[in-house]
């Protein structure tokens, strides 16, 4: 369907959406794979076309130019920060590309603009708006907290409140509240090793009713476990992006292996350990503590033979996977449902494979609503794959920093092998995946890519940095 809409906009560029109009088949396609809510029809063609959204990264609806071209800004950069982001990587692209020569007569020009102006050569000499750039960066509320000596004696010394606890309180670093501890002459007590995230994963599940033990050293001897759950048998490790992340500047071994290598220590005494980062804590979060209440048999639980088996379009699948996985959406062949209620409660994807060229298929996301645990519904979504795809051979990958996988064992998986541990890369605060950072790929939005260097060499220099997971389990199922 996809080549037929093509040659037809090639053949016919005018007409094709009337040819489209005339034939349900094309229009049930269209229908059925678009990604966008828009009723212009040729914004959905493009949209299920090119798997893509007319959706910017902030959540901003994007105008559709042509078929041509697709959807264009989502609006000026005063009201969208992704047009403020394009538009500043193509300034900065164009500046890379000037001569030594060419940026030194622009900024000549620039200085003597000003001087006509305003008769000072930069802005930062202005006298008549000093004012702006010497303005305080935090609120005028947290300011003058920060500033009152005695509301910080009181917080910091008499309730011995720790530093990152002020800091969540006020919005700020805690490396800010120090410095004005700092600034009082307060004495500065040794940092605690928990972290704000810890501390409220702890907080939820004692809020769950269940029992557990921060910083526990007894499982595994000489290392410690984050936050351990005895009932349970599960450990919980909070990976801090930034420090548990390499850079060659902090000048020690990159252990690539750490965290599979727990991993694996923690199994040998018959607990299961799963991976938490900050980041998934702070921006999946709702998802991490279904995983987490899934684990401690929490979740509440739906009989998989109540429910109904339903082939999903493309809309649904997207927006379920985007809520409740914590890898999101990728494009698919199909998506399978399973229905409570009339409501979505947990789906399977299956589409062509991306690494293993062995298989037949691939089975790209899995996941439940939620809150929500459906016993037996594995094994019911396989049943009804294994009708949809006969004969073929079906791989899928298990996050071994969250799972074991056996519950690919149980519905009829052979695992065929474990992946070494892979990476990311982190900037301390946001993800950037292996694959963005694959060269070809890295020059389209690396302002420092150099082609010279490799992927890390490139990376490092712009002071990114490096994050090893657990790997992955490979199981494999013959229908």
């Amino acid at each position: 369907m996809k080549d037929l809409i093509l040659n037809l906009f090639a053949s016919k560029p005018k007409q094709y959406i009337q040819e489209i109009k005339r034939t349900p088949e094309l229009m049930e396609w269209v229908n059925s794979n678009t990604l966008t809510k828009s009723t212009h029809l040729p914004a959905r063609v493009y949209s299920a076309v090119h798997q893509v959204t007319d959706q910017c990264e902030l959540g901003n609806t994007k105008k559709f130019d042509r078929f041509s071209t697709g959807f264009t800004g989502c609006g000026p950069a005063s009201v969208c920060e992704c047009t403020k982001k394009q538009i500043a990587a193509a300034v900065s692209k164009t500046k890379l590309d000037y001569s030594e020569k060419k940026l030194t007569e622009v900024n000549d020009k620039r200085q003597q603009t000003m001087i006509n102006r305003y008769g000072v050569a930069y802005n930062s000499q202005r006298s008549d708006i000093k004012h702006i750039w010497t303005k305080n960066k935090i609120s005028n509320e947290v300011y003058s907290k920060l500033t009152n000596k005695l509301w910080l004696d009181n917080e910091y010394n008499i309730k011995r409140r720790p530093l990152t606890d002020i800091a969540e309180e006020l919005g700020v670093y805690y490396s800010t509240v120090g410095e004005y501890c700092r600034k009082f002459d307060f004495k500065i007590r040794q940092q605690t090793n928990h972290s704000i995230q810890e501390t409220q994963i702890v907080d939820y599940i004692q809020s769950l009713g269940v029992e557990c033990v921060h910083s526990d050293w007894t499982v595994l001897g000489n290392k410690e476990i984050d936050i351990y759950i005895p009932l349970a048998k599960l450990g919980i490790e909070v990976n801090g992006l930034f420090w548990h992340s390499y850079h060659p500047v902090i000048g020690k071994f990159e252990h690539r292996t750490k965290h599979i290598e727990k991993t694996h220590n923690a199994a040998a005494s018959g607990v299961k350990l799963i991976h938490v980062t900050d980041y998934e804590w702070k921006h999946k979060n709702s998802i991490i503590k279904s995983i987490i209440r899934t684990n401690l048999g929490l979740n509440t639980k739906i009989p998989a033979r109540s429910c109904i088996v339903k082939t999903i379009d493309k809309m649904q699948e997207k927006e379920f996977l985007n809520a409740h996985h914590l890898q999101g959406y990728i494009p698919s062949d199909s998506a399978t449902g399973l229905y409570y209620n009339n409501e979505l409660v947990m789906l399977m994807s299956v589409g062509k494979t991306r690494f293993n060229k062995t298989a037949d298929y691939e089975l790209l996301r899995m996941c439940s609503r939620d809150g929500i645990t459906v016993v037996g519904g594995v094994s019911k979504l396989i049943s009804y794959i294994k009708l949809a795809y006969p004969k073929s051979t079906i791989v899928s990958y298990c996050d071994l920093a969250k799972s074991d996988g056996r519950g690919y064992l149980k519905a009829g998986f052979q695992q065929i092998e474990s992946t070494g541990p892979g990476y990311c890369w982190t900037d301390g605060n946001t993800v950037i995946s292996r694959y963005r950072c694959q060269r070809k790929q890295l020059q389209k939005w690396l302002l420092s890519y150099n082609s010279n260097k490799s992927e890390s060499k490139n990376m490092f220099d712009a002071k990114y940095r490096r994050l090893w997971d657990c790997g992955n389990a490979v199981f494999i199922l013959n229908t």
